[in-house]
C-alpha cells in the first residue's frame, strides 16, 4: 500500500512540474511577444528588372531629387530623393552598392513611391514620418553596375567601373561612388542609416537563413532586437544577426555601416547603422535557385524598411523624453 502511495506522490509531484514548466513557458512567450512590432500589411510590387534610364524616369517623379555627382565612369549621374521635412532629424537609406543586388532597388523604390502617394498601409505612421522626420534615400550607390547587371546571374553588375566593391571602400574613399554618398552623409548627420543588399543563397555568412540584419553598436542592440525579432516574427522564417563591427578594426574593411557607425550626429547618442539583406535568385548552372519568391522578397524587404523606420523613431523619441 505505502508502494502505491509512494507512486500516487511520484506522479502527482511530475504532473505539477509539467504543469509549472508549461505556465513558464507560456510566459516566456507572452514577454517575447510584448517586443514584437506587428505588420499587419500586404506589400505589392514589381520585381522585373528594368534599367538604369528607367529607373532614373521614376526617381524624376518624385519632388525632391538631387544628383549628388557622377558615378566613377562619368557616365551616369547618381540621385538622392529627399521626403518629409529637411529641418527635422534625418533618416538616411541606400540601395544598389551591388549593382547585382537590383531587387533591393526595386523593392525600396517602390516603398517610397508608397509613402509618396499616400497608399503606404500604415497611414498614421506614414504621416508622423513626413511630418516629423527627414527621409534620405540613395536608390542606386552603383549604377554603372546597377545598368551592367544581367538579371540572375550571380556577380554580373556587382562592382563599379573600376572593378572596385564600394562596400569595401567607405574608408579609404577612393572612389566617386563612395565620395558621393560621404558627402551625404556628412552634410545630413542622419541619426540612423540602413544599407539594403541581396546576397546569394550559398553565401557562408548567412547561417543558412534567407534573411541577414548587420549591427552598427551594441549599445542600441535593444532596437536592433527589436527590429530582428520583428522581421523574424513576420517573415515566420529564422534570420541571422551580425554583430556590430570591432572598433578596434573601424577601419577594415571599410563598410558603409562602419562608417556611419562612426559618425555622430546631433539627434541621439549613436547612430543607428545597419544593413539588411535578404537572399536573391541566381540562375545556376544546375538550376534556378530561388529560395524566396518575388512576391516574399517584395513582403519581407518592404516590412524591413517599414521596421527599421519605425525602430529608428522609437530611439529617436526615446533619447529625446
Amino acid at each position: 500500500m505505502r508502494r502505491y502511495t509512494l507512486l500516487a506522490g511520484v506522479i502527482i509531484t511530475l504532473v505539477i512540474i509539467q504543469i509549472f514548466n508549461m505556465t513558464n513557458t507560456e510566459n516566456v512567450k507572452k514577454i517575447d511577444e510584448e517586443d514584437i512590432i506587428e505588420v499587419p500589411y500586404d506589400f505589392h510590387g514589381d520585381l522585373d528588372y528594368i534599367n538604369y534610364s528607367r529607373v532614373v524616369h521614376k526617381i524624376n517623379h518624385f519632388d525632391h531629387v538631387t544628383t549628388i555627382g557622377k558615378d566613377e565612369s562619368g557616365k551616369y549621374d547618381m540621385y538622392m530623393i529627399e521626403l518629409g521635412d529637411r529641418n527635422k532629424p534625418s533618416i538616411l537609406i541606400t540601395a544598389g552598392m551591388h549593382g547585382s543586388e537590383w531587387q533591393g532597388t526595386l523593392y525600396s523604390l517602390k516603398f517610397m513611391e508608397d509613402l509618396r502617394d499616400g497608399t503606404f498601409p500604415d497611414e498614421k505612421f506614414t504621416e508622423k514620418l513626413l511630418n516629423e522626420y527627414h527621409i534620405i534615400y540613395i536608390p542606386v550607390v552603383n549604377p554603372y553596375g546597377y545598368d551592367h547587371a544581367i538579371p540572375y546571374q550571380l556577380s554580373s553588375g556587382r562592382y563599379n567601373s573600376n572593378g572596385v566593391d564600394l562596400n569595401r571602400d567607405f574608408f579609404n574613399f577612393t572612389q566617386a561612388e563612395s565620395q558621393n554618398v560621404k558627402v551625404v552623409m556628412d552634410i545630413f548627420k542622419p541619426f540612423a542609416y540602413l544599407d539594403i543588399h541581396m546576397m546569394q543563397s550559398q553565401y557562408s555568412a548567412n547561417g543558412g537563413n534567407n534573411i541577414v540584419l548587420g549591427n552598427g553598436q551594441e549599445q542600441t542592440n535593444k532596437y536592433f532586437d527589436n527590429m530582428a525579432d520583428s522581421i523574424r516574427s513576420y517573415a515566420g522564417q529564422p534570420i541571422t544577426k551580425w554583430d556590430a563591427p570591432a572598433y578596434v578594426k573601424s577601419t577594415n574593411p571599410g563598410l558603409s555601416r562602419t562608417y556611419m557607425r562612426n559618425q555622430s550626429n546631433p539627434y541621439t547618442t549613436y547612430t543607428l547603422s545597419y544593413i539588411f539583406e535578404l537572399t536573391k535568385q541566381v540562375d545556376r548552372d544546375k538550376g534556378f535557385d530561388a529560395p524566396l519568391s518575388d512576391q516574399q522578397i517584395i513582403d519581407y524587404g518592404m516590412a524591413g524598411l517599414y521596421l527599421f523606420l519605425y525602430t529608428s523613431t522609437m530611439y529617436y523619441e526615446d533619447e529625446n523624453k
